[in-house]
C-alpha cells in the first residue's frame, strides 16, 4: 500500500528509532528507475507485488526511499542490483514490517 509523502516522517531503524542520518529521503520513480536500470513502470510493478516500499507525493508522483535504493545498489552483486525480493524482505524486516513511520496513520 502506498502512503502519502506528507505522511512519511522518518524511516526507523530496527529498534523503531530514526536512523543516524535522520529522516529517509524520498526518490521519485523517474530518478530511481535509471539508478536501478529499470523503468518507472517496473518499479510500480515491484511495489504492487510488495517488493518495493513507496509513497505518493502530494503532486501524485510515486517515490521510494533512498535507504532502499542504497540496499539494492549495495547488494553483494557489484555493478548490478541485487535480487529485489531478498532485499525487500530484509529492508522491511529491519523496519518492523512497515516501510516508513507514518504520522496519523490508523493501525
Amino acid at each position: 500500500m502506498a502512503h502519502s509523502a506528507a505522511e512519511a516522517v522518518a524511516v526507523p531503524s530496527g529498534d523503531g528509532a530514526p536512523g543516524p542520518a535522520g529522516p529517509d529521503r524520498l526518490v521519485p520513480f523517474s530518478v530511481a528507475g535509471p539508478q536501478l536500470n529499470r523503468t518507472p513502470a517496473t518499479l510500480r510493478r515491484w511495489h504492487d507485488e510488495g517488493h518495493l516500499p513507496a509513497v505518493v507525493s502530494p503532486g501524485g508522483q510515486w517515490c521510494t526511499f533512498q535507504s532502499f535504493l542504497d540496499a539494492v545498489l549495495g547488494s553483494a552483486r557489484p555493478g548490478r542490483p541485487g535480487v529485489i525480493e531478498e532485499i525487500a524482505r530484509v529492508w522491511f524486516r529491519d523496519r518492523g514490517g512497515e516501510a516508513p513511520a507514518l504520522a496519523g496513520a490508523a493501525s
